[in-house]
C-alpha cells in the first residue's frame, strides 16, 4: 500500500532562503517536491520571521504561483518577550557585557530574569557559560540555571532543557540557532523574556 500524503508542511520556513542558498542547499530545492506528489497536495510554509525579501524567496523557492495561496500573517508580538541590544564595550572574549543578565547581589535564582542568549558557535556559547557562571553564586551552578542549548546535544537533553526553561528552572538559555533555528549572523543576540 502507498501512503497518502495529506499536505507538505515547512515549519520555520525562512530557512529555505536564509540556508537554502548556502549552509543547507537542499533547503532551497523543496519546491521540487511538488512534482514527486499529486498535484493539488497542500504546501503550507510558516514562519514568524519573513521580511518581505525572504517572503518572497520563499515563495519562489516553495514554487507557489501568484493568486494560488492563502497569505495569513496574525503577527508576532509577544508582550513577554522583549529584544535586548547592546553596544559591546569590552574585548569580546571576555563576554563580561553580558554580565547584566547577572544582577549584582543576587542569590535567588528567580531573581535572574529568563533570557535566551544567541551565540553564533558552540566554542562561543561554552565561554558564555563559563563567564556567566564565574560571576554567579556556586549554588546557580549546582541548580543548573543557565544550560547551553545546539544541534550537538541529544534530542532528549534539549527536550528536557526546554522543558526547564519553560518551568522556570533554567533561567538563561544559551543556544545557538537550533533553539528557534533563527538565523543571526551576530555575535550574541539576547532575548529576555520579561
Amino acid at each position: 500500500m502507498i501512503p497518502r500524503i495529506l499536505s507538505i508542511v515547512v515549519d520555520e520556513a525562512h530557512v529555505v532562503s536564509h540556508w537554502g542558498s548556502g549552509f543547507r542547499k537542499k533547503y532551497g530545492s523543496l519546491g521540487i517536491l511538488r512534482a514527486l506528489v499529486p498535484k493539488g497536495t497542500p504546501f503550507v510554509a510558516m514562519s514568524a520571521t519573513l521580511s518581505d525579501r525572504v517572503r518572497r524567496d520563499v515563495l519562489s523557492k516553495l514554487q507557489f504561483k501568484a493568486g494560488t495561496y492563502l497569505d495569513l500573517m496574525i503577527g508576532n508580538d509577544r508582550p513577554n518577550v522583549s529584544i535586548v541590544v547592546r553596544a559591546i564595550h569590552n574585548t569580546m572574549n571576555t563576554y563580561s557585557d553580558l554580565d547584566f543578565l547577572i544582577p549584582t547581589g543576587v542569590t535567588d535564582p528567580k531573581e535572574v530574569k529568563q533570557a535566551f542568549v544567541y551565540a553564533d558557535q558552540i566554542s562561543t556559547a561554552e565561554g558564555m557559560e563559563k563567564r556567566l557562571y564565574g560571576i554567579s553564586p556556586e549554588s546557580f551552578r549546582a541548580a543548573g540555571i543557565i544550560r547551553p542549548y545546539s544541534s550537538g546535544y541529544s534530542v532528549e537533553y534539549r527536550t528536557m532543557v526546554m522543558a526547564l526553561f519553560k518551568a522556570g528552572i533554567v533561567r538563561i538559555l544559551i543556544c545557538t540557532d537550533a533553539a528557534g533555528m533563527v538565523c543571526f549572523h551576530l555575535s550574541a543576540l539576547i532575548l529576555r523574556l520579561k
